[in-house]
């Protein structure tokens, strides 16, 4: 069965009540070399260095690590240990040892003082200044050692130092020394007969302690001492030392005393759970937790100032404490699991109240009486007769819920809710609970004007003046606790987590990963807090503008006895906090400013590197690495230093370059990057509290080199051989290209000449020659001279004309040459086929000494409209026109003749031609497509095509000629 329990005491008899306080030790079982720690200081990096006799070792909370000999130190026999300017210098018997960046320098203090042991450093007007017990001052100055004897051998006693006004004191033996220049020394009177142990500071007077002779307080001018009165059996005090709360700790072979700055006592030792009397050292590290060096039981961490543990072994009748309450007169009641109800006076007796019951749930005080819930019923008590009990009618139930409303007792047992007036108790009859259906009620708070009930099975809301009840949810897991907090949000505490809901939505709240921080208690809220107990200790959350913020955790490591605390066990009252576990009742001092709750970020260390398994100085990766893109193996080990709660800091780490997000908090403090892609990195790796406070982000440059097919000279020659290859590539096919298209063109060239050869013979044909001749025949026979002449010299300038043009070299002419060898043809066959037909040229604006065409281009269009197209029509006189005009950027040749048209000719033909051929046509329509392939000239041959009128007959035949509207000169 499970036991649950709350905060209180309870006493079997009249007995005297003592506290314990936490104490957690660190011995060989860690790691520290030896048991008897004579010192101790905090690096920079906030690990804790600790000496001993039997050597030094370095403490990051959790395991310690030694600094061997073989690293340069002086010897194993630590005295004294201080960081002065983030350089350790450690005191021995015989020397001294500087360690910086974990490189050692050590100094001798010579072979007269072999077995002197060094007692203090101090940093003074830019020396290290050390004091030894029986040997005077060191001087460390440029890595030099050098001795300062004092006036007598007492004071060459000196165990301790402390610049105050700018003077350098020296306590020893001999009583209270100073000086300002290191070389004249004066003794304070007033301690000439005391043998001083230590000098402390706090925030406005100086405290020094003796041996034997007691505690001393003066101001910073150190005229007039007043005695602090010190409740000790043995007034020996072995050192002292201040903290930031301007405490004053001193240490004995009999424990510790504390001295608040309003000098109350407080005595450690093993009767209130200090673990050995005999104590060396103190010291307050940067969190604030204080620690002290033991002569024989290590190095002991005071668990938690604030925290108060209340047991059997301290005078309690009951580890199982279960509620409690204090009353008016300063005395507290207290109910337990197993021993009933207890009062505890004043003075910390306790005293056993009569209740028959022995398990006692809840407490109140009420109206003068102490009302009491327990497993056989209610129970009131007016501190003078016998208890009164109370249950509803014909039912008994064990009762575990008992709270003050509205001037009234609102009482609670398993399925019934009632109220306690005027000491009657009256059942609300309205509201019915069962066990089955709606589960055992566990809990009940206040929310506005309604009730709230949590059971094991769901919570629900009461309206007592509708007398309504209503279900607000189901839960799987068993409500153990509910409260409401500053904005009305009501926080459910349930056997597997913690639930918020305001009002509309339930929200999962998660602040560990901790099985046992699940499984909830209790929740009390004490102004802007909320005190969450779980399984795994105290929850301390804070709730700002509708969210909350986990404060503090308070588990083992904060001193709590026992991470398990009971059922709806808690209490506040003036500043304290008090809650039940099951091994005894914790008090918790919060104090009006919260200092209770105190909570410090991590502080984030690389312990060790690894870059392919072979070890490196973590120093050298902070200047970045670069590793081989074949051995980029990185092992990373990480310290996250938290003195209070070391085991619960989780780290998380992200590479940029690979992806923007952290990785998964996880409490293994090692990264493993292997096999990166080449390229550039930084490694963000942070420490995370318990209470999720992130230390500063520690980053790394890491880059990956390539390999050389992935370096950017190994592209550049890819790129030049590939930029070189496709180069040969378009040169080999523009040459092979320039090889075809001069093949081509030569082929072009050859089939041109032809067709201009076999233009020029179509143009010169035999039937031509032969019909001229016997026209210039005809002409002379009929004794026409003229025409003869004229006939015979048209016909000689045709020819030379035509010869002129063959004889070219790429057998250009101008169109207005063109044009007249086209003249003297159509004045030829004019002149031989006399009144056939008229011809005109139209030229429109064209210059026809800027234009040139190819020879011979016109004719055989010309010739085909006389022989095809005007003779075979006798009826009338026909029409050649050639008109030639600019139409955008082309030239336009258009020859026109009003002849039978295509399709009559076509059947014509071969009666009018007999046997002539005509192939002019045809070899210009060639000469065109030649011209077009190998010049790109943009030439374009329309026709012949028949022409009709209106009326669909037969108008003529037309021929269309495009040519590019530029100088047609042709070049290879």
């Amino acid at each position: 069965m499970r036991i649950f329990a709350l905060i209180v005491f309870a006493a079997i008899s009249t007995i005297g009540m003592a506290q314990d306080y936490s104490f957690i030790t660190y011995s060989n079982g860690q790691g520290l070399p030896q048991s008897q720690v004579q010192c101790i200081t905090q690096d920079n990096d906030g690990y804790l260095w600790v000496g001993t006799l039997g050597g030094l070792a370095k403490f990051n909370g959790k395991n310690f690590t030694t600094f061997p000999l073989e690293q340069g130190l002086f010897n194993n026999r630590i005295s004294c240990l201080q960081n002065i300017q983030k350089t350790i210098w450690v005191g021995h018997e015989g020397g001294i040892t500087e360690i910086t960046n974990n490189k050692a320098q050590t100094y001798s203090l010579g072979d007269n003082d072999k077995t002197v042991s060094v007692s203090d450093f101090i940093s003074y007007r830019g020396k290290i200044v050390a004091s030894t017990e029986g040997s005077g001052l060191y001087i460390i100055s440029n890595h030099h050692i050098s001795k300062i004897t004092l006036k007598n051998e007492d004071a060459s006693t000196c165990r301790d130092l402390e610049i105050i006004n700018g003077k350098l004191y020296i306590g020893t033996r001999d009583g209270l020394y100073f000086t300002d220049d290191l070389t004249n020394f004066k003794r304070v009177e007033a301690f000439k007969d005391r043998s001083i142990s230590g000098i402390a500071l706090t925030q406005n007077k100086v405290f020094i302690s003796t041996f034997f002779k007691g505690l001393f307080r003066t101001d910073f001018t150190l005229k007039q001492f007043d005695s602090i009165p010190v409740k000790s059996n043995d007034l020996y005090i072995g050192a002292i030392n201040s903290d930031k709360s301007n405490q004053l700790w001193l240490v004995s072979p009999e424990g510790v005393i504390r001295f608040s700055p309003q000098m109350k006592q407080l005595d450690l030792n093993e009767v209130n759970g200090l673990p050995v009397n005999a104590i060396n050292c103190s010291f307050q590290d940067n969190e604030g937790n204080m620690w002290f060096g033991s002569d024989g039981k290590g190095l002991i961490r005071f668990a938690n100032q604030n925290l108060q543990i209340y047991s059997t072994k301290t005078g309690m009748p009951s580890d199982l404490i279960l509620c409690g309450k204090k009353l008016n007169s300063g005395s507290y009641l207290f109910g337990s699991y197993d021993k009933g109800a207890f009062k505890m006076n004043l003075q910390g007796s306790c005293e056993k109240i009569p209740l028959p019951a022995t398990t006692v749930w809840d407490i109140e005080y009420f109206n003068g009486n102490a009302w009491f819930a327990t497993e056989l019923g209610i129970f009131r008590w007016d501190f003078k007769s016998e208890p009164q009990q109370y249950n509803f009618p014909n039912y008994s139930s064990p009762f575990r819920v008992i709270k003050i409303y509205k001037n009234k007792l609102i009482v609670a047992d398993e399925e019934r809710i009632g109220y306690i007036e005027n000491n009657v108790l009256h059942p609300y009859s309205d509201f019915k609970f069962n066990v089955n259906k709606n589960g055992n009620i566990r809990d009940v708070s206040f929310y506005y004007s309604n009730m709230l009930v949590a059971t094991s099975k769901g919570l629900y809301e009461l309206n007592l003046a509708k007398k309504t009840q209503k279900l607000l949810k189901n839960f799987k897991a068993s409500i153990s606790s509910i409260e409401t907090d500053t904005d009305n949000r009501i926080w459910i505490g349930t056997e597997n987590g913690l639930v918020i809901f305001d009002g509309i939505n339930y929200k999962n709240v998660s602040y560990s990963s901790k099985s046992g921080a699940r499984f909830i208690n209790f929740i009390q809220r004490v102004e802007s807090h909320i005190f969450v107990g779980t399984n795994d200790g105290l929850y301390v959350f804070e709730n700002r503008e509708g969210s909350q913020i986990l404060v503090k955790h308070i588990g083992t490591n904060n001193g709590l006895i026992n991470l398990e605390s009971n059922i709806n066990s808690s209490l506040f009252e003036e500043g304290n906090f008090w809650f039940g576990t099951t091994d005894g009742l914790a008090k918790l001092h919060v104090g009006s400013n919260d200092e209770g709750f105190s909570d410090f970020s991590p502080k984030l260390n690389i312990a060790r590197v690894l870059v392919n398994y072979r070890e490196i100085d973590p120093s050298n990766i902070y200047n970045g690495l670069k590793l081989n893109y074949s051995k980029n193996n990185l092992i990373i080990d990480l310290d996250g230093i938290s003195m209070e709660d070391p085991e619960s800091v989780t780290f998380q780490y992200k590479l940029e370059g690979e992806s923007d997000k952290w990785s998964p908090p996880t409490l293994n403090p090692t990264i493993i990057l292997s096999n990166l892609d080449a390229g550039d990195y930084v490694l963000h790796i942070r420490a995370i509290s318990g209470t999720k406070k992130i230390s500063e982000i520690s980053s790394l440059a890491i880059t990956i080199t390539p390999p050389f097919w992935r370096t950017w000279w190994f592209y550049i020659l890819v790129f030049v051989a590939i930029a070189f290859g496709i180069r040969y590539y378009f040169r080999l096919q523009i040459k092979r290209e320039r090889e075809r298209n001069y093949k081509i063109n030569l082929e072009n060239k050859s089939r041109l000449l032809a067709l201009e050869q076999q233009s020029l013979n179509a143009s010169m044909n035999r039937h031509f020659i032969f019909n001229s001749l016997n026209s210039i025949q005809y002409f002379i026979n009929t004794q026409d001279r003229v025409s003869a002449n004229r006939y015979l010299t048209s016909f000689a300038k045709l020819i030379r004309k035509n010869l002129d043009s063959a004889s070219e070299g790429d057998n250009v002419v101008t169109l207005h040459q063109e044009l007249e060898r086209l003249e003297l043809y159509l004045s030829l066959e004019a002149m031989r086929f006399k009144d056939r037909f008229v011809y005109r040229i139209d030229n429109q604006g064209i210059d026809l000494e800027q234009v040139t065409v190819p020879a011979m281009l016109l004719q055989p269009f010309v010739e085909n409209s006389i022989i095809h197209g005007i003779l075979p029509d006798e009826t009338k006189k026909g029409e050649i026109l050639v008109t030639i005009k600019a139409l955008g950027d082309q030239l336009e040749i258009c020859i026109d003749d009003d002849g039978i048209g295509i399709d009559y000719s076509l059947n014509k033909k071969a009666k009018f031609q007999g046997d002539h051929k005509s192939q002019g046509m045809e070899i210009t329509s060639k000469r065109i497509d030649l011209i077009r392939q190998m010049w790109n000239k943009d030439y374009e041959l329309i026709g012949p095509f028949q022409m009709t009128n209106p009326d669909r007959s037969i108008k003529g035949t037309r021929v269309l000629i495009k040519i590019p509207y530029e100088n047609l000169e042709m070049n290879d």
